[in-house]
Order: C-alpha cells, then sequence, then structure tokens
C-alpha cells in the first residue's frame, strides 16, 4: 500500500491591504500554492472598499474564507489560520501574510524537507525588511537569522500540540516572537537570536517591495502603546525582556 497523501495547509492572514491581497493570491496561484493543497485566507474584519467582493470571488473558486466578526490583531487572526489547519488534519502548517509572494512551486515542499533534514519543526522567512541583511549564520548546522520575521512562518502540527496556539494578550506586537519563542524553549525551533530559515529561501519566496513601510499596523495611533504593553507583559508572564544575545 502506498503512502497516505499528507495534508500541507497554508493560509493567507489579511487586514485592509486590497492591492497586495491580489498581488499574493495571484503568486499562490501561479506557483501551485507551493505545494499545500489546503487553502486559506483569512480576514482580520477589513474595511476597505472591494474586500468584500474579492473575498467573494475567492470563495466561488473554492477556497475557505474566514473573516473576523471585527479587527482583531494579528494573534487571533493567525490563531483561526492555525485553528482551521489543525482541524482540517493538517500535518505541515504554513501561515503566510498579506505581503510576501511566491515564486516556487514547492515551497512549502522545501521548507519541510529542510526541517526534516535539520529535526526542527519551526522556521520563519528571515528576509522580509532590512533587519536581517547581515549577521546570517549558522547554528549546529541550521541556517539563521539574527532577528525574527513572522511574515511566512512554518510550523510541523507537532509544534502547535505542544506549544499551543499564539497569546492573544499580545496586540499586534510580539506576538509573532513570543510563539517561536516558546518554540525554541520546548526544542522545535532553534534557540533565541538563531532564527531558522532555508538558505535558499529567497529563490522561494519574496517581500512585495516597500511593504513593510505601507504596513497598516504601524501608521495606527496605537502601535507604540502596543509595543509598551507587550513588553509589560511578556515580562510577567517570563520573569524578564528578551534573552540577551550570545
Amino acid at each position: 500500500m502506498g503512502r497516505t497523501k499528507m495534508n500541507i495547509g497554508l493560509c493567507i492572514v489579511t487586514y485592509n491591504r486590497l492591492l497586495y491581497l491580489k498581488q499574493v493570491i495571484r503568486s499562490l496561484e501561479e506557483h501551485n500554492w507551493g505545494g499545500a493543497n489546503i487553502k486559506g485566507i483569512i480576514d482580520d474584519g477589513s474595511t476597505q472598499e472591494g474586500y468584500k467582493e474579492y473575498l467573494q470571488e475567492l470563495r466561488q473558486k473554492g477556497y475557505m474564507v474566514l473573516v473576523n466578526d471585527k479587527n482583531s490583531g494579528v494573534a487571533r487572526t493567525k490563531n483561526r489560520a492555525l485553528n482551521y489547519m489543525m482541524n482540517t488534519d493538517c500535518e505541515h502548517l504554513f501561515i503566510m501574510e498579506d505581503d510576501i509572494l511566491m515564486k516556487n512551486n514547492k515551497t512549502c515542499i522545501h521548507y519541510i524537507a529542510y526541517g526534516m533534514l535539520k529535526k526542527i519543526k519551526h522556521l520563519n522567512f528571515g528576509k522580509h525588511g532590512e533587519h536581517n541583511n547581515n549577521g546570517m549564520h549558522f547554528y549546529n548546522g541550521v541556517f539563521c537569522y539574527p532577528n525574527i520575521v513572522g511574515a511566512f512562518s512554518y510550523y510541523h502540527k507537532d509544534t502547535i500540540k505542544k506549544i499551543g496556539y499564539f497569546d492573544e494578550n499580545f496586540l499586534n506586537a510580539f506576538e509573532h516572537v513570543e510563539h517561536t519563542y516558546r518554540a525554541g524553549l520546548y526544542g522545535f525551533t532553534t534557540p533565541f537570536w538563531h532564527f531558522s530559515d532555508l538558505p535558499n529561501s529567497t529563490d522561494l519566496l519574496q517581500e512585495i517591495p516597500n511593504s513593510i513601510n505601507n504596513s497598516v499596523i504601524r501608521p495606527r495611533n496605537d502601535w507604540q502603546l502596543n509595543i509598551k504593553n507587550a513588553k509589560e507583559y511578556w515580562i510577567k508572564k517570563y520573569g524578564s525582556w528578551l534573552p540577551e544575545r550570545k
């Protein structure tokens, strides 16, 4: 008997960036969703004109589309994505934000294979923005970046079963940082400040140019307050702030 086909899930999370979302979906359709067979779009209550109609178009194409009843933040939206993929029995789970483009028909397959080769079960695409232009290195044979970016993330289902979902007490600040920190504490990925990715990930994915500058979170009046609150909550949860770089 042949091996049962594994379910690979990929969900896009989006909010009020319709032109970006359309580019992302186009890149996914051109590249076979990177090899994923469970596909979803999770919208965090977008209000931008045209969103509702476009999401309906995606439903008509057969995609699962979930919409938050109100804008609820990154953590809740990504949790809906993870929950959908776990409930559809995905062994491999990918979350992609609405400013990353697929470049290869087997992007997800390559991430899964690298994780299996290096015996790690959580990786993040590192080349979003300029924070990782320097400092690339290997940690115990795993290619790493010095800073974490959460725009494209891979999880084996075992990771989510053990560490759980995003902590929704983090509101639009540090939610993916803390989640990856937790994965590292349990040994599912490399330790903090050594954020694992594929050495050739830029052959598989790319950011939409200037997408960070066009963030819908950073211009908000509550962005700096959210960062302050996230730091205070982190210290309350773990007893100290981020670990020192080693």
